[in-house]
């Protein structure tokens, strides 16, 4: 194994108990790059390293690392020091966005100045284990993640609020073709968006949205939030609910869901990306089941497990999902 590039380790030890086993840095670093070296048969060099004691984790070890043949492709490594093991790293992660920004950016010109980020994970998931997979470093190895989900993000773009929608649609679509299950694209027009921003998404089984689809989600400066547009309708459908005026309460519910739900409508929050809507949804599915109608009310309920169908974090949308999951048995 080639010999650790020289930087300022500062040899913390770690000793537990009465135990004489102790871990230093340098330790962490050459583990580290014994088992990558080893795992992907190339040269690496640690960038930073982090003990974490400092945040009171007394067990992980946090490096940033880079390949010698490509040093501009830095990727995390997470070390248990009380285990004496990796485990965790997303080397191939990082290997295979790069590559998808090198076509990215050769397929669409106009975007190679732009400030783009990517980040590459997988169904359900904020993040991918590299450890699970085989090695393989070409963009067919991107097939281990099943179902692979790709955001990308334009932060603080200058100039005039003016998305080209054709571009954009093409390349959600370019991104479909290379394999990818889910989209989500965030632009935003000076500093966090002040000046407007498109957010967006796109999923399986669902078609890529066309140029119309992404202007009409375009939020100009000063643009109220959707939870702002549908609060007070909600809230009085609720208050009809409470009162047992179902059926006016149901048709305030449709309205909201028929006016403002869509597919391709994006937030990383997923509370602001339903604005009332799944909730909405899923209160027009109780009141429609409660009245036997249960057709018309797994309508609701299937257009609430579709535009969960790929997030991360349900928050309190899990509940909502195991609800209908009873149901079904």
């Amino acid at each position: 194994m080639k010999e650790i590039q020289t930087f300022p380790f500062v040899l913390l030890v770690l000793c537990a108990g009465y135990l004489l086993q102790c871990t230093s840095a340098e330790t962490v670093a050459q583990e580290s790059l014994r088992y990558l070296e080893s795992r992907y048969l190339e040269s690496f060099k640690v960038e930073s390293l982090d003990m974490q004691r400092n945040e009171g984790n007394w067990g992980m070890a946090r490096l940033e690392l880079t390949p010698e043949k490509k040093p501009r492709l830095k990727f995390q490594l997470n070390y248990s020091y009380s285990n004496d093991q990796v485990i965790y790293e997303n080397y191939l992660l990082k290997t295979w966005e790069a590559l998808l920004l090198e076509k990215i950016e050769s397929r669409f010109r106009e975007l190679a100045g732009m400030p783009l980020k990517l980040h590459l994970s997988r169904k359900n998931s904020l993040s991918a284990n590299s450890m699970q997979f085989p090695v393989d470093r070409s963009l067919e190895g991107m097939t281990s993640l099943v179902n692979p989900t790709l955001s990308l993000e334009f932060a603080e773009v200058e100039g005039p609020a003016t998305p080209d929608y054709q571009q954009l649609s093409g390349l959600i679509s370019y991104l479909e073709s290379l394999g990818l299950e889910k989209v989500s694209l965030r632009l935003e027009y000076g500093k966090k968006g002040k000046n407007g921003k498109l957010m967006v998404q796109w999923y399986r089984p669902h078609s890529t949205p066309g140029p119309a689809v992404l202007k009409s989600l375009f939020q100009p400066a000063g643009e109220s939030s959707l939870g702002s547009k549908t609060s007070a309708d909600f809230e009085k459908a609720m208050e009809l609910l409470k009162e047992g005026r179902e059926d006016l309460a149901l048709a305030m519910f449709q309205r909201i869901v028929s006016s403002y739900d869509s597919p391709y409508r994006y937030n990383p929050y997923v509370i602001a990306q339903s604005g009332n809507v799944y909730e909405a949804a899923f209160e027009a599915g109780k009141i429609l089941h409660s009245k036997g109608k249960k057709k018309q009310a797994m309508f609701y309920f299937d257009l609430l497990k579709d535009r969960l169908s790929y997030e991360e974090v349900p928050l309190r949308y899990s509940a909502y999902l195991k609800y209908i999951e009873n149901l079904d048995q």
